[in-house]
């Protein structure tokens, strides 16, 4: 009974996982208000979560930064409004990137990775993103995994101004 709920519990989180990916690559075209309400709710969800974050209240963060997620991925500006899409992907990319740490706080490692894996499809030279993915494949033991994700580390900051600290903090 074990395999099967264990099973069963797979199905349904894939479901959900195409789902939630089918919404992220057809994000739909929305007007300026509905954009503007978006942004607004997405930064407050995110500031809700940098508030219980701070609390050390990891599922409180988790839950908020959820919200923003579930809200920013269904929405994009038509694509002459270069500057709302950028600020939208850019909001959506931080919300991502905290939901990976509240996720490897709360031993959540597959979402962990899976989040950092969307803020990577918005930013494929994201570090930060790419160090949550390499500690949660490092806790799932996954090592060769997490090791090429900090080779892709060094890699995204080569040239940059910031790269000891970049290499320090890693």
């Amino acid at each position: 009974m074990n395999k099967y709920n264990a099973r069963m519990e797979d199905i349904a989180q894939k479901k959900i996982n195409d789902h939630n990916e089918h919404e992220r690559q057809n994000r739909r075209v929305a007007d300026i208000t509905t954009i503007s309400s978006v942004l607004n709710w997405g930064t407050k969800c995110k500031k809700d979560g940098m508030v219980e974050w701070e609390k050390g209240h990891w599922a409180e963060a988790h839950a908020s930064w959820f919200q923003a997620d579930e809200c920013l991925r269904k929405f994009k500006a038509p694509d002459k409004d270069v500057p709302e899409n950028t600020l939208l992907l850019e909001l959506h990319s931080a919300v991502l990137k905290n939901l990976a740490a509240a996720c490897l706080k709360l031993d959540y490692l597959n979402d962990a990775v899976g989040f950092a894996e969307d803020a990577l499809r918005i930013d494929v030279d994201d570090h930060k993103a790419w160090f949550r993915k390499a500690c949660a494949l490092e806790a799932l033991g996954k090592l060769d995994e997490a090791e090429q994700c900090l080779t892709n580390i060094e890699e995204c900051v080569v040239g940059r101004a910031d790269r000891t600290r970049i290499m320090k903090a890693t």
